[in-house]
C-alpha cells in the first residue's frame, strides 16, 4: 500500500506545577461535614483533563478579545486555531436554542458534530507522594456583629497542603497535521502566562500555578508490518481510558446516560474524524469506501474473559426465554411439549430467576458494569464561578476491568466502482489506523487502545453453523434472534397500537417481505420488544430536508427479540438461492431497515456511499445483527437443572 508511513498521530506532554491548596471537583461522594473535595485518582492529586482543556481555552480566548483592530489577521489566525483545536464555541452549536437566531444559523452548522482536534488525557495526576491531603475551612464574617454568619460555614478537603508545590503531567494526542500544532504551540507559549490558578476557589488563594512546561513534539506512525492481505473481516477489542458516555435517547434534562455497549457508529465516526485531518496521507482508498465498512456494536466482557467468555462476543438473552414457576427457565421459540402455564418473562424476572437462567444458560454470564457519575460545568470567566445554566452530568460506564469487543467487515458490493477489487486494500488501511488507537469517543471524548486479531469474535450462542442449505429448503422452520436494536418498522405513523397483535405480525411480515422477497418467509410467531426513536437532534441531523418536515418518530425493535420463520412451501430452485443468499448477507452484515430513506436536503437521491447521512441506525454502524438458529445449550442444561432442584 502506497504512503502507509505518511500517517502520522502527533503527542506531546505538558507539566503544571501547582501550589496547594486546591479544589478539582465540587460534585462527589463526601465525607460527613465536608462540602468540598479535590480529586485523587489511585490515591494520587489530579487534574481532569476537562479542567485543563478548558482553562487553556480561555487563555486563548482572553488573547483573542485583547488583540486590536491592528492585528485582524493574526486575530483571524487565532480564532481558527482555536476553533480547530478546541471546536467551536458552545454558543454557535446550541442544539436547545428556539431563538430566532437560531433559526436563521445554517442547518448544517446547528446540527452536524464539529469536535476539537485535540484530545487530552482524562486526568493530569501528580505523584502519588504528594497526596498530603488537609482538611480547611472557610466562613464570612458578619460585619453586624464580628462573628460567623449563619450556614456561611464551608469546609473543604484538599489533597494538596497550603504552600506544597506538585507537578500535574498529561499528555495530548491529536491527528492534526504538524503544520497546525506548530501554531499551536506557538500561541500556547503566551497563553499560558494568563493561567495564574486552576480548580475552585482560585479567587481566594487555591490552586496557584508557577509554571507551565511542554514536551518535544512526538509523531507517531503506523506498524509497517504486514497484515494478513486476504481478510475480509476481523475482530477487535478496545480498552479505554476513562468512563464514557454514549448516550440513550433524552429529552432536556441535564444528566446524559449511556449505554452499557459501545456502538459501531462510534467507531466509523472516530475513524471519519481521523480521516478529515489525515488529507493527502495516502488513505484515499479507505476515504472513498468507509460507508462499506461494517462495524458491529460493541460488547463488554471481562478482562479476564480467558476462562469464562473465551473467543466470544456476548449476546444478548432471547426474549422468548421464560422462567417456570420454580424458576426452570425454557426458550418457547424452540419446540417444547409441557405446560407452558405459569411463565414469568424477563420484565418480571426476580434474582432468583437470573441465576436459574445464569446456571441453566452455560454461555451467558452477566457482566457488571459500575456507572460513576461524572459533572461538566462552564466557568464565567468574570466571576470564576459557574455559569448560568451550564451544569450537566454524564451516568457514565467505568471501563475498568473491561474490554469491548468489536467485528468489523467490509461488503465489496457496496464499494465505489472501480474500487470492489481492493477490498483487502481498505480494510487495511481501516486496520492501520484503528491499531493506533482512537480518541475522541463519546460525551467524555475517551481515548481507547485497539487490540487487533485476524479472526472475527465468535458470537455466543452461535453453536454449530447456520445450516443455510437446509433452513432455506421450502417447508423448514428457523429462529432468527437479534444481536442488536434493528430499525425494522420505521416512522410510527405505520403503528397506530402495539396492541393489535394482527397489525404487528402484518407490519413484520411486510418487512420479512421486502428484506427476502415476497411470499418467501412465514412469520410464524415472534417475541419482540419495540421502542419510539428519535427527538429533535435526529430529526435535525439526519431527517432535515427543504422547508420543514414532519416529525416522524420511529419505532425500533430491540436487541433479544426473536422471530420464528418458516420458509413457503412452494419455493423453486431460482428462489431458494436467492433466499440463501440473502441468509448468508444478512448474517455477515445485518438486517437493511425497514424504511425507505428520505432525499437529502438538495433534493439528492440517497446512494450507498451517503445513506450514513439520512438514517442514524444502518447496519454497517452496529445495528440488525442477527443469529440464525441461537444455541442456548438449554435442553440439556435445563434436564440437569431439573435434576438438581
Amino acid at each position: 500500500m502506497n504512503h502507509r508511513s505518511s500517517i502520522e498521530k502527533i503527542s506531546f506532554f505538558i507539566e503544571i506545577d501547582v501550589v496547594g491548596p486546591l479544589l478539582t471537583r465540587s460534585v462527589d461522594a463526601r465525607h460527613f461535614s465536608e462540602d468540598q473535595l479535590g480529586l485523587t485518582v489511585d490515591g494520587r492529586p489530579a487534574l481532569p483533563g476537562t479542567l485543563v482543556k478548558g482553562v487553556l481555552r480561555s487563555a486563548l480566548s482572553e488573547i483573542l478579545e485583547s488583540l486590536s483592530a491592528d492585528h485582524q489577521e493574526k486575530k483571524a489566525e487565532l480564532e481558527d486555531l482555536v476553533s480547530l483545536c478546541f471546536g467551536p464555541p458552545v454558543a454557535a452549536t446550541s442544539i436547545g436554542s428556539q431563538d430566532a437566531e437560531d433559526e436563521k444559523m445554517d442547518i448544517e452548522q446547528r446540527w452536524d458534530p464539529d469536535r476539537g482536534g485535540l484530545n487530552f488525557s482524562g486526568h493530569w495526576l501528580a505523584g502519588k507522594d504528594d497526596c498530603r491531603s488537609t482538611t480547611l475551612t472557610r466562613i464570612r464574617i458578619s460585619e453586624a456583629t464580628g462573628t460567623v454568619e449563619p450556614g456561611a460555614l464551608v469546609v473543604a478537603r484538599s489533597p494538596l497542603q497550603p504552600g506544597q508545590v506538585a507537578t500535574f503531567r498529561g499528555d495530548v494526542e491529536t491527528w492534526l497535521p504538524s503544520d497546525a500544532i506548530d501554531k499551536f504551540l506557538h500561541w500556547f507559549g503566551k497563553a499560558k502566562t494568563l493561567i495564574g490558578a486552576v480548580g475552585g476557589a482560585t479567587t481566594v488563594g487555591f490552586g496557584e500555578v508557577t509554571d507551565i512546561r511542554i514536551s518535544p513534539v512526538e509523531t507517531l506512525q503506523p506498524d509497517e508490518s504486514e497484515f494478513t492481505s486476504s481478510v475480509l473481516e476481523f475482530g477487535f477489542a478496545l480498552r479505554l481510558d476513562r468512563p464514557f458516555c454514549f448516550a440513550r435517547p433524552h429529552g432536556r434534562g441535564n444528566v446524559l446516560s449511556s449505554q452499557r455497549h459501545i456502538p459501531g457508529g462510534a467507531i466509523i465516526g472516530a475513524v471519519a474524524e481521523t480521516l478529515g485531518k489525515q488529507e493527502d496521507r495516502g488513505l484515499e482508498l479507505l476515504r472513498r469506501n468507509l460507508h462499506a465498512i461494517h462495524v458491529s456494536h460493541g460488547q463488554a466482557s471481562s478482562s479476564d474473559a480467558s476462562s469464562s467468555q473465551g473467543e466470544q462476543r456476548a449476546s444478548p438473552l432471547p426474549l422468548s426465554l421464560a422462567c417456570r414457576g420454580n424458576g426452570a427457565p425454557l426458550d418457547l421459540a424452540s419446540k417444547f411439549s409441557g405446560d407452558q402455564n405459569d411463565l414469568v418473562f424477563s420484565p418480571d424476572w426476580k434474582p432468583s430467576h437470573r441465576a436459574a437462567v445464569a446456571e441453566a444458560v452455560p454461555n451467558w454470564r452477566p457482566v457488571d458494569l459500575r456507572r460513576v457519575t461524572v459533572v461538566r460545568n462552564a466557568i464565567d470567566p468574570m466571576t470564576g464561578a459557574a455559569a448560568e445554566s451550564a451544569l450537566f452530568a454524564f451516568d457514565a460506564i467505568d471501563p475498568s476491568g473491561h474490554q469491548w469487543r468489536f467485528n468489523a467487515a467490509i461488503d465489496p458490493a457496496s464499494m465505489n466502482t472501480g474500487d470492489q477489487g481492493r477490498a483487502e486494500e481498505v480494510l487495511d488501511q481501516f486496520r492501520r489506523l484503528l491499531a493506533m488507537g482512537l480518541i475522541g469517543l463519546g460525551k467524555t471524548k475517551a481515548r481507547a487502545a485497539v487490540e487487533l486479531r485476524d479472526e472475527p469474535w465468535q458470537q455466543a450462542f452461535a453453536g454449530a453453523e447456520f445450516d443455510a442449505e437446509a433452513q432455506s429448503q421450502p417447508g423448514s422452520t428457523f429462529r432468527m434472534l437479534l444481536v442488536t436494536d434493528a430499525d425494522l418498522l420505521g416512522p410510527v405513523e405505520q403503528l397506530h397500537s402495539t396492541g393489535g397483535q394482527r397489525a404487528l405480525r402484518g407490519l413484520y411480515q411486510a418487512y420479512f417481505d421486502r428484506a427476502f422477497g415476497e411470499g418467501r418467509l412465514e412469520l410464524q410467531h415472534w417475541y419482540t420488544n419495540e421502542v419510539l426513536a428519535g427527538g429533535r437532534y435526529i430529526q435535525g441531523r439526519f431527517w432535515r430536508s427543504k422547508g420543514k418536515a414532519p416529525y416522524r418518530p420511529h419505532v425500533k425493535t430491540s436487541a433479544g427479540s426473536v422471530f420464528v420463520l418458516r420458509v413457503a412451501d412452494e419455493l423453486d430452485d431460482a428462489a431458494v438461492g436467492e433466499l440463501r443468499a440473502s441468509f448468508a448477507h444478512a448474517c455477515r452484515f445485518g438486517l437493511t431497515p425497514g424504511p425507505v430513506l428520505l432525499e437529502s436536503g438538495a433534493g439528492d437521491t440517497v446512494s450507498t456511499a451517503t445513506r450514513w447521512q439520512r438514517h442514524p441506525w444502518l447496519p454497517a454502524q452496529g445495528y440488525g445483527e442477527i443469529l440464525l438458529q441461537p444455541d442456548l445449550g438449554l435442553d440439556k442444561e435445563s434436564e440437569n437443572y431439573n435434576d438438581r432442584h
